[in-house]
């Protein structure tokens, strides 16, 4: 057909061609065919603006770096134990490329401060089958830096943003027993985790236990999957600052855990979501004894154990902002301000607490003075409770 096409189109232009030639020789006066009129190039008026064309957007230089553990100590050995179904490869010091099959375990060797590896992989998930997971471990410190989609997409990882198999980083450097503390941030260039597009369970357990991390790698996924950041960061006692977590759409137990144990983490990031899920932020900062401020909780309907444990035993937390939701869902607030120690003012504005545990030793070991704030007309809370209004608090209506 396409051959058909230009055929036609060649008999077109030469018609057209004739019929030009045959005007301009009529239109001579001596018969003769006229010198033809050069055709200049169009250039815009000079008011009119030149065509745009569109401009490619720039890649930022840091997706471009593979995932990288580089040496902060010499003679450190970094161990990836490789459970996903296809090879790793991987490369020291940007040298020959050497693979790890699938099944293998391999030991590589830094010798020296600043020696790193690279690695690359087109696997799914490093997490196959439940219970059986890749790992990465280190003997001595090391620094890691670099974009992990490197691990899922080995050429132009820079660009992928998509999860597809469950579980892809569940546990794989997750300390333990094995490190206690040796993977560490470096100064001026961080770990990526671009994905906006997750799997359940993607990062469960990533980084539990890595002691020493001081900064968390930016998650900015708006919609999120059951289980996704569950106890990503917890024990990080180091971690001092949380990254911001833009998502507005929940699933089951999505943020639990995340951050519980955090013990150096001081500020909390904000919550935008306004739709819960069941167990959405279940322990998500519990025992995290140096956050002073809790983020704003602006969700009206509650599902069951949404914030359950939530804030549990944050010993420096004095107040919290005020709880919106007018019906409680059952557990939702269960243990959710249990000892902190130094809670002493608390808004909540339910007036219908009947669900089943809602509110069971939610303020179990606060204060032993403080201010309870509640709805105007509301007559159903319990007095002298640890799982209503505690004893020798003040009581306010709103």
């Amino acid at each position: 057909m396409k051959v058909v096409r230009n055929i036609a189109h060649a008999a077109i232009l030469a018609a057209v061609a004739a019929t030009l030639l045959f005007a301009a020789c009529s239109n001579s006066s001596d018969g003769t065919i006229p010198a033809p009129v050069p055709v200049l190039p169009q250039t815009p008026a000079p008011n009119e603006p030149a065509p745009q064309t569109q401009a490619e957007e720039p890649v930022d230089p840091a997706l471009t770096i593979p995932l990288t553990l580089e040496a902060a100590a010499a003679n450190a050995v970094v161990t990836f134990d490789n459970k996903a179904a296809g090879p790793v490869t991987y490369k020291v010091n940007g040298g020959e490329a050497q693979t790890i099959e699938n099944g293998k375990s391999k030991d590589i060797t830094l010798a020296a401060v600043g020696d790193k590896v690279e690695f690359w992989g087109d696997n799914k998930t490093y997490y196959p089958v439940e219970s059986l997971g890749s790992r990465v471990k280190i003997s001595k410190d090391c620094y890691i830096y670099g974009n992990i989609m490197s691990l899922v997409k080995s050429e132009n990882f820079e660009s992928a943003r998509t999860l597809e198999e469950p579980r892809t980083f569940s546990c794989l450097f997750m300390d333990g027993s094995n490190n206690r503390g040796l993977l560490k941030n470096k100064d001026g260039i961080d770990l990526l985790l671009p994905a906006t597009t997750l799997t359940d369970s993607c990062y469960l357990y990533m980084f539990s236990y890595c002691k020493g991390l001081t900064r968390a790698p930016a998650l900015p996924a708006t919609t999120l999957t059951t289980d996704c950041y569950t106890c990503m960061f917890e024990d990080c006692t180091s971690l001092t600052s949380a990254p911001s977590l833009p998502a507005t759409t929940m699933k089951p137990a999505c943020y639990s855990g995340m951050f519980s144990n955090c013990q150096s983490l001081t500020k909390a990031p904000d919550l935008p979501a306004t739709v819960l899920a069941k167990s959405c932020y279940d322990s998500m900062f519990a025992a995290c004894i140096s956050l002073t401020s809790a983020p704003s909780l602006p969700a009206t309907t509650l599902e069951k154990g949404c914030y359950n444990n939530m804030f549990l035993a944050c010993q420096s937390l004095t107040s919290v902002p005020s709880l919106p939701a007018t019906t409680l869902a059952e557990g939702c607030y269960g243990s959710m301000f249990k000892r902190c120690t130094s809670l002493n003012s608390v808004t909540c504005l339910a007036t219908d607490i009947s669900a089943s545990n809602c509110t069971t030793d939610w303020l179990l070991g606060v204060a032993a003075t403080g201010t309870f704030t509640k709805a105007d007309g509301m007559t159903g809370w319990p007095t002298n409770s640890a799982s209503g209004i505690p004893s020798n608090w003040t009581v306010n209506n709103k």
